[in-house]
């Protein structure tokens, strides 16, 4: 799994999320009680009605989120053996991409803002140069970590040059 309900929560607000994930119309879920939901807090306060619409909301993230990752593995499959090991999905910003597609798609029944589009573009536009093979996902050492062995760069004016760097970890 590339990314959570509560990773969500965490990046986009419980206002965002319950209000573009609460499945019936004019019934927003509360914010509160979704958060609850997500992290299994306490929800004794609340009517069996509020809670069933939370849980509902619950599962309309939970499903965004598998589209998503759908999405994703669709071009990360043709370079990459899936499932992914979980030491590269936490030394890649794939989460943080995943839940990106995952919010432009929570906004399919509203106009997109700007930022939610760009954001969508970026993670795609990194997804098509992994496809590509222009750019690559940092495969974990035996330890876990991260890893790159080289990096190229073009720096001056007028003409190019690339050097290689030796880079151990980040």
């Amino acid at each position: 799994m590339y990314a959570t309900a509560a990773g969500m929560l965490e990046e986009f607000g419980a206002n965002l999320l319950s209000r573009l994930a609460t499945p019936l119309p004019g019934a927003a879920v509360s914010a509160t009680l979704l958060e609850l939901t997500i992290n299994s807090g306490d929800r004794t306060s609340y009517t069996d009605a509020e809670i069933a619409a939370a849980d509902a909301a619950a599962v309309v993230l939970a499903e965004v989120i598998g589209e998503a990752e759908q999405v994703m593995n669709g071009y990360l499959g043709q370079r990459y053996t899936l499932p992914l090991a979980q030491a590269t999905i936490d030394g890649n910003p794939i989460a943080s991409h995943c839940e990106r597609v995952a919010l432009y798609l929570l906004h399919r029944n509203t106009n997109r803002p700007e930022s939610v589009k760009d954001d969508y573009k970026d993670a795609m536009g990194w997804l098509k140069d992994l496809a590509t093979g222009k750019a690559r996902l940092l495969e974990p050492d035996n330890a876990g970590n991260s890893t790159a062995t080289s990096a190229a760069f073009t720096y001056g004016t007028g003409g190019s040059t690339t050097d290689s760097l030796g880079l151990d970890k980040f």
